[in-house]
């Protein structure tokens, strides 16, 4: 009797430091929120995001020999540090909280925001226009997660009433997984915008 007691304190230890039962899931690995994304391959190019553009200002095409253009106003607006993409995480099962390329550093958010106090003033052409403008340069990357519960094989139960399944999970900080691609922010700049 005493060596039964013995092996099931055993059990109970390894389960509380070293596994994690994620009963229902039996899958051979599960990404959580504590899987870091990193990028694999690149685009060779940046694109701009023009996330805002003002008035436009047009220099009379008559008239004047050039025209002083100023934006004086203080603008803030909103983007998203990744847009577009998406995952494949071929099956994989996410564990907790929703899963996201955004654990690329652990110090970035999705929602951000581009404060701009435009100021400068700028020489326009007769016939030309102006218009301020603040622009995200993203670059396209794709790559995978690092980081995942690993299926040890051995059986499990979350309630006495529960059926025991291969749920008996570790934690895995180098185990990669799961794909992931999208437009990530790299850079911003405002400007104004002078063309014809």
């Amino acid at each position: 009797m005493k060596k039964i007691m013995c092996c099931v304190l055993s059990f109970v230890s390894l389960s509380t430091f070293a596994a994690e039962c994620l009963q229902p899931e039996t899958a051979p690995v599960a990404l959580s929120k504590k899987s870091r994304a990193f990028a694999q391959t690149q685009a060779r190019n940046t694109w701009e995001d023009w996330i805002w553009r003002g008035p436009l200002f047009r220099c009379p095409a008559n008239g004047t020999q050039s025209c002083a253009y100023q934006w004086s106003e203080a603008k803030t607006t909103g983007y998203s540090w990744q847009i577009g993409g998406g995952l494949n995480l071929s099956k994989i099962p996410v564990i907790g909280e929703y899963l996201s390329i955004l654990s690329l550093s652990g110090n970035y958010t999705n929602n951000k925001s581009l404060t701009t106090t435009f100021g400068w003033t700028a020489t326009i052409q007769p016939g030309w226009y102006a218009q301020p403008i603040q622009v995200i340069k993203r670059r396209w990357k794709s790559g995978s997660y690092r980081g995942a519960f690993v299926n040890t094989g051995l059986g499990c139960s979350r309630g006495i009433a529960a059926p025991v399944t291969k749920s008996w999970y570790r934690w895995d900080d180098n185990k990669v997984a799961g794909k992931w691609a999208s437009n990530i922010a790299e850079s911003n700049y405002s400007s104004y915008n002078i063309h014809r």
